[in-house]
């Protein structure tokens, strides 16, 4: 059954959130099953919260480590994971920027938008909610609309945890979101975390740029995503 999150206080919110968190769903349901696209919306959204609160949580557990480090080696996989070869201790701050949460409203809009709430064709055959490319033949499925001479393929991921993993990796460690992740710190210093602020750094995920941030920001107002943000921040903040 749907929960209908979005008529609840936010205390109720918080109860829920919790309680979903437990079990982590891993192989799409038939979204195309929901024929009124609210149902549809709420169905991924009570779908993938926990998968969301599962990645951020192991993303936590790191971000303490390399807060507790003393030395080098003690977080030389996590710093190598994150895209930090050579790493030193005084470093710290530097990896600090990368291991860091994904903003729920943020991973929800994009999968939303990226899988048309979990209906696409590299959703439901890959478990691919965000587009992601791979380059390795037979690595993922081939798009139809692939020009002559291409190359890539849209990746397939085992399960749909895989693929939020994926992506917030993606976005903690790829230079082309570095702006992403200065944004997020000075989140930090003002004591909150919106998806819609660190959309601003999304401007070269897709290539249409500037236009595809005005889409994402739209995406979470129109569908009411920012809430899981304010929830999900204040209890896990550092």
């Amino acid at each position: 059954m749907v929960i209908k999150i979005a008529k609840f206080s936010t205390i109720i919110i918080a109860l829920v959130f919790v309680i979903i968190s437990v079990t982590l769903y891993e192989t799409l349901p038939n979204f195309q099953a929901y024929k009124n696209i609210e149902e549809r919306r709420d169905a991924f959204v009570e779908f993938l919260l926990p998968t969301i609160g599962k990645v951020n949580e192991d993303i936590l557990y790191e971000r303490k480590k390399v807060l507790e480090a003393k030395s080098s080696e003690e977080i030389k996989d996590i710093a190598e994971k994150y895209g930090l070869s050579n790493f030193n201790i005084e470093d710290k701050n530097r990896l600090l920027l990368r291991v860091d949460i994904i903003p729920p409203s943020l991973v929800l809009a994009q999968a939303g938008i990226e899988s048309a709430w979990g209906t696409s064709r590299f959703a439901t055959e890959g478990n691919n909610l965000f587009g992601h490319r791979c380059f390795e033949k037979g690595c993922g499925i081939i798009p139809k609309e692939r020009r002559e001479g291409e190359n890539y393929e849209v990746a397939s991921f085992k399960t749909s945890l895989e693929a939020v993993e994926k992506y917030a990796l993606n976005l903690n460690s790829h230079y082309a979101y570095e702006s992403l992740r200065a944004i997020r710190r000075n989140e930090h210093t003002n004591k909150k975390m919106s998806g819609m602020t660190l959309a601003d750094g999304l401007e070269k995920y897709s290539e249409i740029g500037k236009k595809y941030i005005k889409r994402v920001k739209s995406f979470i107002k129109q569908n009411d995503l920012d809430k899981y943000d304010l929830l999900y921040y204040h209890i896990n903040q550092d």
